[in-house]
């Protein structure tokens, strides 16, 4: 059994996304994965075991995918057990590879003791000090697959690629990911989770990737014109505008958000039905919903189908996937 132990430089930078990504992969090669989280935040952890479970089919019951709060001990208790039967285990570490703190400890001692091979994901950022990289990776005292540089725009691919190229010290790169702005979205599920939302009508379109938020309250003309200005998107309205709604449904609107706890009127609810897109009923007024989201997608993270299928087939483009598994032995 091969162990990875998948580290970030901090939060966000796409270990989750990597691990969903890699376990679709491997299992294509006939490959038995199972995952394992190690997590600071038991409900983020949860979450994060929850989605990877549902992406790769895996058995196990979700609790016993996730270790937090984290320690040396419960950490390889439950690697024996998400271990058990499988060609690969992907354990997704805590977000601490720079420095010499309690973070950056833990995760040297984990990568250890489990015997693993190190995947470190970096997310891009101006100044990223390319130096301190060998360096850091090579404290883990464990031997690195690889380098993947996450969220690269595109303007700066080839900056990236020549700083990457003179990097020494047996530390090279596996993949420079191109920033895609879609995975910084939210599923209509996950918006219906934070505004509490009622579903109305289909449930189909709830794993839809939402990449634009458009309030009818705001425009003069809140019509087909206005809101085909934006595609993939939500559209915020009050419940009692059955003319904004029918505007929006004849766009391309992953869900629609009527605020002011006031169910769409049947002609709205039947064209909803018939294009498959959900109705989500709040209590919130217009003001409210708009905060909730704004901060709901500053922290948007990686799960749902479409995420991961559209992760994988940006990282399909840049991914050095014989490396990867010439580095597994496999």
């Amino acid at each position: 059994m091969i162990a990875v132990y998948v580290i970030s430089s901090e939060t966000g930078a796409g270990k989750t996304a990597l691990c969903a990504a890699l376990g679709r992969k491997l299992q294509g090669k006939g490959k038995t994965v199972g995952y394992l989280r190690v997590a600071r935040d038991g409900a983020e952890g949860s979450r994060d075991a929850s989605a990877i479970r549902e992406l790769l089919g895996l058995k196990e019951a979700a609790n016993t995918l996730f270790v937090s709060p984290p320690s040396l001990s419960e950490v390889k208790k439950a690697f024996q057990v998400a271990s058990g039967g499988k060609d690969v285990l992907l354990v997704e570490g805590l977000s601490g590879m720079w420095g010499n703190g309690e973070e950056e400890r833990l995760n040297q001692e984990i990568a250890r003791s489990l015997g693993a091979k190190l995947l470190p994901v970096i997310s891009y950022c101006v100044g990223l000090p390319w130096g301190q990289l060998a360096d850091s990776v090579r404290k883990f005292g464990v031997p690195a697959l690889g380098l993947v540089v996450n969220k690269v725009p595109v303007v700066r691919l080839k900056a990236v690629q020549e700083a990457v190229s003179k990097m020494t010290d047996g530390l090279s790169s596996l993949a420079i990911v191109q920033e895609d702005r879609g995975l910084m979205g939210l599923s209509v599920a996950e918006i219906a989770e934070r505004l509490r939302a009622e579903v109305i009508g289909t449930a189909g379109g709830m794993d839809a990737l939402v990449e634009n938020v458009m309030v009818n309250a705001f425009a003069i003309d809140a019509g087909v014109v206005y809101f085909g200005r934006m595609g993939n998107k939500a559209v915020i309205s009050r419940g009692e505008r059955p003319d904004v709604h029918l505007g929006a449904l004849n766009t391309s609107v992953r869900c629609l958000v009527l605020t002011g706890d006031t169910r769409p009127v049947d002609m709205v609810a039947q064209r909803a039905q018939e294009k498959k897109v959900p109705v989500l009923l709040v209590k919130q007024d217009s003001a409210g919903a708009i905060e909730i989201l704004q901060s709901a997608l500053a922290e948007a993270r990686f799960r749902g189908k479409e995420k991961a299928q559209r992760f994988i087939e940006g990282l399909e483009k840049s991914f050095d996937f014989d490396r990867l598994y010439q580095g597994l032995g496999i």
